[in-house]
């Protein structure tokens, strides 16, 4: 019995942990790359890019428009973003790196690039 895939209803990017199984199970890996994989639902053919499991380290699994280059797509914005959400936004106080006039994510003193960059991902 077939059944509808969830692709369409799923964010831009997300935590590995928060896809569903059937989610995974309807993916087929047709490529790998550099710590990541291509996949393919069977269903609707929307491809995604998972992160291979690394010890310590977040994955995430990011929908991939363009698949010629998908080993250079940069997710880095789109992981900010999630941060950012998964915070709670972002304040109106200043970050505390020299000279950075960029707002600070709700809860630390930096802002997105300054966190991201000191190694965040949640």
């Amino acid at each position: 019995m077939s059944h509808k895939c969830t692709c369409s209803q799923m964010p831009e990017i997300l935590y590995y942990e928060d896809t569903t199984i059937s989610f995974r199970q309807d993916l087929d890996k047709i490529e790998t790359g550099d710590w990541i994989e291509l996949h393919k639902c069977r269903i609707c053919g929307q491809c995604w890019q998972i992160d291979v499991w690394d010890q310590g380290q977040e994955r995430f699994v990011a929908k991939i428009e363009d698949i010629k280059n998908w080993k250079v797509f940069d997710i880095s914005p789109l992981v900010k973003n999630l941060i950012i959400k998964n915070r709670g936004g972002t304040t109106d106080q200043e970050c505390v790196w020299a000279n950075c006039k960029n707002k600070r994510v709700k809860g630390v003193a930096y802002c997105i690039n300054h966190l991201y960059e000191n190694g965040a991902r949640r």
